[in-house]
């Protein structure tokens, strides 16, 4: 059975988060992904600034990301 290819908002979503976890190695239990019509908002925990930082970054880089909304928060470990 061949692998479904996913488009638009879902193929965003799914670079984001395969990007934020491989490059970052973020949690993916710590952190969602939503996408509207291209504009990405970012949710969940890191443990820092930096973090949160390169978070965004790395969404920004995406194509077909329109903008992105970084609603990470930091908490302490």
């Amino acid at each position: 059975m061949p692998d479904v290819v996913a488009v638009g908002d879902e193929a965003v979503r799914r670079a984001v988060l395969a990007r934020l976890c491989s490059d970052l190695g973020l949690d993916r239990g710590a952190i969602d992904v939503t996408i509207e019509n291209g504009s990405v908002s970012l949710w969940g925990a890191v443990e820092s600034e930096v973090l949160r930082d390169a978070a965004r970054v790395a969404a920004e880089t995406i194509s077909g990301a329109g903008g992105v909304r970084n609603r990470l928060r930091i908490v302490a470990n």
